[in-house]
């Protein structure tokens, strides 16, 4: 994700209604970067890195995570958001996100007291004010991973969409023509304002 931060955050500049973005991409790559170092005073946990429905099986009764080559331990919010920003339909993404977040907190509570567990268990408003100051990851996210989910297969290039070249550039810009695209963005964008996931550029 961060290797592919600096040239395609030039992407945000192409839309007048994220010019707020385009404005501050130093400082957003500055603070995206401290959100991946774990708060030690705070909850953690081994968070998978690329939680989304192409890396878990489903049984009747189970669910099999796989691809674990991009695990870090941090923030519980690394892999919440991940999964609600790539893996949920727009409407879900932020019409029920709140009650995703207390479905997760629920579903973390019961998990910590079967294992007895000796951490200290977190509130729910621990883990909402947790997403909101981690939100800005859902950002990012949207700007990568579910890009490639809503353009075409057929028309993906992993080389070029990794390339810091002008024609990597032009081809990750050309993402931003497609309807799905924009539909996406101009419901998440306010949302994540509203939200403040990027009060840290205001």
């Amino acid at each position: 994700m961060l290797l592919c931060w600096s040239p395609t955050s030039k992407l945000w500049r192409i839309w007048a209604s994220l010019w707020k973005l385009g404005k501050h991409l130093g400082k957003m790559y500055s603070y995206l970067c401290k959100l991946f170092e774990p708060d030690l005073a705070k909850f953690n946990v081994l968070n998978h890195g690329d939680l989304w429905v192409n890396n878990l099986q489903f049984s009747e009764t189970e669910v099999l995570l796989l691809d674990y080559q991009i695990a870090v331990y941090g923030s519980p919010s690394m892999d919440l958001l991940y999964f609600i920003i790539n893996s949920s339909a727009l409407d879900v993404r932020t019409d029920k996100f709140d009650h995703l977040i207390e479905h997760y907190h629920s579903e973390l509570v019961k998990s910590l007291k079967i294992l007895n567990a000796k951490t200290t268990i977190p509130t729910l408003q621990d883990i909402q004010e947790d997403a909101r100051q981690n939100g800005f990851l859902a950002c990012v996210m949207s700007m990568e991973g579910l890009l490639m989910m809503l353009v075409p297969e057929v028309e993906l290039n992993m080389e070029m969409l990794g390339s810091s070249t002008v024609a990597g550039f032009e081809y990750r810009k050309s993402f931003y023509s497609y309807p799905r695209v924009k539909s996406m963005l101009e419901k998440l964008v306010p949302f994540m304002w509203e939200r403040g996931f990027l009060k840290m550029v205001e």
